[in-house]
């Protein structure tokens, strides 16, 4: 899976910026500025609030709800070598996969946040310079699977809100009457 991204398009404030007497570094660091503060915390907060642009993500079904708990009460995965050296099998059908722990399969724990690495992907350092703007990304092999509902249930992520995008608008000028 490709990673996943969220664009910040520039055009409408260069148009504003290029009114006014600032040099293309400067705009640039501007909307770098605004783009780390502003995108991240909107993406965090949709983790939080577990919603999408449209509104609440979709819930786990109850198959996979069911499929937790059982993992929760599953034996390790792990076949062992017994002091006599015998081999001890694995764990039972549903036994928590290699790699992860109990925690990670606690039925009640938050949408996307299995393992945290989801979210975690999601860095401020994580930005590149296009030439229409800036792109946050999230690096994680899945991050666009569960932002796109590619094989599994559509959970927007990587989106900005109006208030978000305001809150951008809002900061950009804050820093341009400062750096002026």
């Amino acid at each position: 899976m490709a990673e996943v991204k969220v664009h910040l398009d520039d055009k409408e404030w260069k148009n504003f910026l290029d009114g006014l007497a600032i040099d293309s570094v400067k705009k640039r660091n501007i909307i770098r500025a605004v783009a780390r503060v502003v995108a991240f915390k909107e993406v965090v907060q949709h983790f939080k609030d577990a919603k999408g642009p449209s509104g609440a993500w979709k819930q786990r079904a109850s198959t996979t709800q069911d499929r937790y708990q059982k993992y929760g009460k599953g034996k390790t995965t792990r076949a062992s070598r017994l002091k006599d050296g015998t081999q001890k099998e694995a764990g039972s059908p549903y036994a928590i996969p290699k790699g992860s722990t109990r925690a990670q399969w606690n039925p009640s724990n938050r949408l996307l946040q299995m393992t945290g690495a989801l979210r975690k992907g999601f860095l401020q350092a994580n930005m590149e310079d296009v030439d229409d703007g800036v792109v946050l990304f999230n690096p994680i092999e899945h991050a666009s699977a569960h932002d796109e509902g590619n094989g599994v249930p559509k959970r927007e992520f990587m989106w900005m809100s109006e208030a978000g995008v305001e809150l951008a608008a809002k900061n950009a000028l804050d820093l341009w009457t400062r750096n002026a």
